[in-house]
Formats: C-alpha cells, structure tokens, sequence
C-alpha cells in the first residue's frame, strides 16, 4: 500500500512539473488568439482619383460600380481605408502589407500596375470583354488576408471616346469672373449660397488641372454638367431652356437650412469627374427674386408707372408720344410671382425691345450702362406694338404681350 501511495504522488509531482514546463513555454508572443501588432485593422475601402471620391464599400456593402474601358487602361485608382469610426486612413506602409484582388471572370477584367508598383495600392483596371463582373480586395500580410472587402461590381463597356477623357482635379465657381468658391482634389472651405424661393446669380463653372491652373470645361455635346443634391426637399438647380447640360446654372432654394451638392462631367453616360460634396446654405434674401412673369414701363425722371404687363397675360396702360417726338428714358423693371421687382443681371441678360412697325415708331436711346432703358421716337401718326423681353446670352429667352404705343 505504502509503495503505491509513494508512486501515485511522483506521479502527481511529474505532471505538475511538466504542466509549468508547458505554461512556460507558451509566452505572450506565441498566443495564437493576441492579436500581431502589425494586423491592419478596417472596415472598407475608398477608391479614388486625383483626390476625388470614385466609389466606396464599407463593411462589405457598396452602391457603387467602378468602371473599366474596354482594351484600355482606367484612370489610376488610389486606395484608402475606413477605420472602425468610418473614419478614412492611409494604406498600411512597409513592404509587409500588399494589395491583393480576386476576379470572378478574368476574361472581362485585369487589374495593372506600374512595373515596381506591385502589390502598392494604388492601380488601374483593363477591360478584356465587355459586360460586368465583380472584383475583391484583400490586404496581404504574411501569407493570410488582414483584411477583404467583399465583391464590387466592375462595368466593362466600349468607349469610342476614351482618348477625349476630360480630366480635372477641381471646379471654380464664378459670377460675372468673380471667383465665389472653389474645390480642389474633393476639399472645399466654400459655400455656395442659394435664396429661399428664387434663383441665385448665375454661375460659371471652371476647372482646375492636374498643376491647379484653370481650363475650360470641355467642349462638345458628349459632355454634360451632372449633380447630386443630398437633400432635394431643399435645393434644385435650374438651368435655361435649351441650356440644360451645359457649364453655367443657378440655384433655387426651396426650404430654409443647408444641404451639400456634388457636381459631375458626364461622358458617355459615366463620369469622367466628380467634384466631391460643396455645402449651399439657403436663406431668406430680401433682395432674390424669381423668373420674370410680367414688367413695368416706369417714367425715369418721374418715376410714374406708364404700363404693366400683367402676369395673366394683359396690359395695363398705353404708351404716348407726338410725331417727331423722342420720349425721355424709358425703364424696364420685371416683377416675379411674389411682387418681386428686378433687373436682370446684366450680363448675361440683357433688355429685348423690338417695334411692330418701325414706319411708325423706333426704339433709341439704348445704352450699355442702362441695359434696361430706352427711347421711343415717333416717325409718323398711328398706332403700333412693342414687344419687351430678357435676353440670355444674345438669345430671346421670355417676352410678353405687346404694349400699345400711340403717335399723334
């Protein structure tokens, strides 16, 4: 009995000692479940280009579809990360973290990247077969993936305009050549401004360069002026009729507060840019008013109201002159829906005024510094009709019902 006391407890002895041998040997750095402190922690990925958001997925979900022309090379991609805060952060650095994608058809889509650039993160992609397929990217570390993004969708289409790619890292906008603000790479301290329940000064769009001078905006009709509004119930861009896709607009505000607007280039139905979010604030200006409904005829020594032009189509007043005569200066005032009395900004508007019957009565006395008066003379007795109107860009944009004009 007591030799099988004295062997059960070297027994025990033995396994006590070679458990702490065990416990030992399994220091901090070999614990399979800590963490390696250079795993690349994210939760989704930014593409972009030139500094401007092209796409994004975020905990393996995307509305987003990033695009290759067909046997050609895209634009280069870069590529940032959203931390667990979906706050953006750069790419791991060092050599030990590569990128790495996964193709679910290789005959439609290739990934390329500059010789001594593999595996960085940065690329572009190359259309093989025209139609659509997913790619998923992944950063390498050590032989296994610290990361993967789930599949994004890839268009593959024919450009016959690849080569006349308009590109541009910012957008200026101006009024009259004034600059009123300005994004560059998808970064912006600028706001632009809209009144509530009438139509802003117009602006001008132009671009800046990959060396941040200005161009133009490209020219052509397979180029058109695209935008986003996040909150619509707020803003709306109004354009003139038959100017719509082009390079100048205004704003509209709708409800008072602030919005963002993102602008884009379209080309051949995808965007060769895209100018990041601009906030617009919308506020109560006494001074905005909307589009023109009618006018008045107002006297400019005296100030008398000689004719209205009413926004139902009828007219108030006639206007009076001797044969021979020419009348003082004459001035235009518009009104919109709300009363609002306006000129025009001038340029681009201008005062369209033209005579019915210039036998009986010609239009003078039209100057540059008042765009928006004028001079009646009378050439011989009888009665005959003027027409006024806005003038956009040297075409007639709105005009109204005729004005009597009487010649004793």
């Amino acid at each position: 009995m007591k030799t099988n006391y004295l062997f059960d407890k070297v027994k025990y002895i033995l396994y006590i000692l070679s458990l702490a041998l065990i416990i030992t040997a399994c220091s901090d750095d070999d614990d399979p479940l800590t963490e390696s402190p250079d795993h690349f922690g994210a939760i989704g990925m930014q593409f972009s280009n030139s500094g401007i958001e092209v796409a994004r997925i975020i905990r393996g979900e995307t509305s987003d579809t990033l695009e290759a022309p067909l046997g050609e090379l895209s634009d280069h991609f870069e590529i940032m990360f959203y931390n667990e805060e979906e706050q953006l952060v750069d790419p791991p650095e060092g050599g030990e973290h590569t990128l790495g994608w996964e193709v679910a058809d290789e005959t439609k889509l290739e990934v390329w990247q500059h010789e001594g650039e593999e595996g960085g993160f940065e690329f572009h992609l190359r259309g093989l077969a025209e139609g659509e397929t997913t790619i998923e990217f992944f950063v390498v570390h050590e032989g296994h993936n610290d990361f993967r993004s789930n599949p994004i969708p890839v268009k593959i289409h024919h450009d016959d305009h690849a080569h006349e790619h308009f590109e541009a890292i910012g957008m200026q906008f101006s009024n009259s050549g004034i600059e009123l603000a300005r994004i560059l790479r998808g970064v912006t301290t600028d706001t632009l401004e809209a009144p509530l329940g009438a139509i802003s000064d117009h602006f001008e769009i132009k671009f800046f360069n990959e060396d941040e001078q200005l161009i133009d905006p490209p020219d052509g009709e397979h180029y058109t002026l695209g935008w986003e509004i996040t909150d619509e119930s707020k803003l709306a861009v109004w354009q003139h009729e038959g100017e719509e896709g082009g390079f100048e607009f205004h704003l509209r505000g709708l409800a008072e507060g602030v919005t963002t607007i993102e602008f884009f280039v379209v080309h051949e139905g995808h965007n060769d840019f895209r100018s990041g979010q601009i906030p617009v604030e919308i506020h109560h200006d006494e001074h905005a008013h909307g589009e023109p409904v009618g006018f008045k005829v107002i006297d400019e020594d005296s100030g008398n109201i000689l004719v209205t032009a009413n926004a139902d189509g009828t007219v108030t007043g006639t206007l009076n002159l001797n044969n021979g005569e020419t009348t003082d200066h004459l001035e235009v005032e518009f009104f919109d829906e709300n009363g609002v009395e306006f000129q025009p900004q001038a340029p681009p508007h201008g005062l369209f005024i033209e005579s019915a019957n210039t036998n009986i009565v010609t239009i003078t006395g039209q100057e540059e510094e008042e765009p928006y008066a004028f001079k009646l003379t009378g050439v011989a007795a009888g009665t005959t009709t003027i027409t006024i109107g806005v003038m956009h860009d040297g075409s007639l944009e709105e005009s109204f019902s005729p004005v009597t004009v009487n010649v004793n």
